[in-house]
């Protein structure tokens, strides 16, 4: 009997011993997970704050220095790694960005590759384990030689939604479930880096364009003699541009001046034919505001001009007195009537 009662508790000291040595290793494992969870969100704070500093699509370069930076603190299985974004769906074109063991970036490649623009349409993960033993020996060469040579273990391609993220170690069977997840976080957030990338080539390509055509705008009218201004009813107030001051032996840049600053250059005699070409342009008698007229040169000569102007309504609109503006303006192009404004050209005759 007494055998029997050493037995029994026996059990019960095992059982309990077991039972806290389970609850440790839960609670050790629980503490790891959410250890890893914080790497991963510092990480992706981290990168998502490179993003926002980036102010050319050049800085995409930093932006993935840091992803791999990161990729290495919470996983150093990670090697070598690359993202391949789709560029264009029908023809199989992705855009490749490498980083090598170094952290050399090289510069993103469009090509044709049908393998992983079908992992990204059907979002399948690929895992090779062994890549020295299950890669063709010519596709591994070329494998390796987009990382400098580096001897490539084992690969894992885990599509994200712009694309594909691949992580390759040096070591074979390196990767597990957690990096999957990890991967394609850290892809996401990568992503919106390469469509801010896109944004700031529009960007750069809008200014590009805009700056050719202030270019030829100047030519033209520094060679055909014209200026322009645009007069805002609201204000009372006018941009006048530099090639117009110019016109009169004035040495100023363009700027915004009051109406009167700028009408106290006009000929006083041809001042009435001003106004009246302006109430026939606002009673709908004239679709086009057109008229020749005098200004005074600095010189003290004077030169004569051709205004001409058409008026634009705008949203925005609120009632105004025509009979106090009219007498401020001298000829205009545009007119708007936003809180209602024209603009316009002068040009020598």
């Amino acid at each position: 009997m007494l055998w029997l009662n050493t037995l029994l508790y026996w059990i019960v000291i095992r059982e309990r011993y077991f039972s806290v040595n389970r609850l440790d290793s839960q609670t050790d494992q629980f503490l790891m997970n959410k250890s890893n969870q914080n790497s991963i969100s510092e990480a992706l704070l981290r990168i998502s704050l490179t993003i926002q500093r980036m102010s050319a699509s050049t800085d995409v370069v930093d932006v993935l220095a840091v992803c791999f930076l990161e990729l290495q603190k919470i996983c150093e299985r990670i090697h070598v790694m690359a993202i391949h974004q789709v560029v264009d769906q029908a023809e199989d074109l992705i855009e490749t960005y490498h980083v090598g063991a170094s952290g050399t970036i090289t510069s993103p490649q469009v090509r044709k590759a049908r393998h992983m623009s079908r992992l990204w349409r059907t979002r399948e993960i690929n895992y090779m384990p062994d890549v020295q033993a299950d890669c063709p020996e010519d596709e591994l060469v070329y494998l390796q030689s987009k990382f400098d040579g580096a001897r490539i273990g084992s690969m894992l391609d885990v599509p994200f939604s712009s694309g594909v993220i691949s992580a390759h170690s040096r070591d074979p069977n390196a990767f597990n479930n957690d990096d999957v997840e990890m991967l394609k976080q850290v892809a996401e957030v990568f992503s919106v880096g390469l469509t801010r990338v896109k944004d700031l080539e529009t960007i750069d390509k809008r200014v590009e364009e805009l700056d050719r055509f202030e270019e030829r705008y100047s030519l033209a009218v520094t060679a055909g003699k014209t200026g322009v201004w645009d007069h805002d009813l609201s204000t009372d107030m006018i941009f006048v541009d530099g090639i117009l001051w110019a016109m009169i032996g004035q040495d100023r840049p363009s700027c915004t001046v009051s109406m009167d600053e700028w009408t106290s250059n006009a000929y006083a005699d041809d001042y009435p034919k001003l106004v009246d070409a302006a109430q026939d342009h606002f009673a709908g008698c004239a679709e086009d505001y057109e008229v020749e007229f005098r200004m005074l040169h600095s010189d003290g000569t004077l030169r004569w001009f051709l205004g001409v102007a058409r008026r634009c309504e705008m949203t925005m609109a609120r009632p105004f007195d025509l009979s106090e503006r009219i007498p401020t303006f001298l000829t205009s192009n545009r007119w708007r009537r936003r809180s209602s404004g024209h603009g316009g050209i002068l040009r020598i005759v």
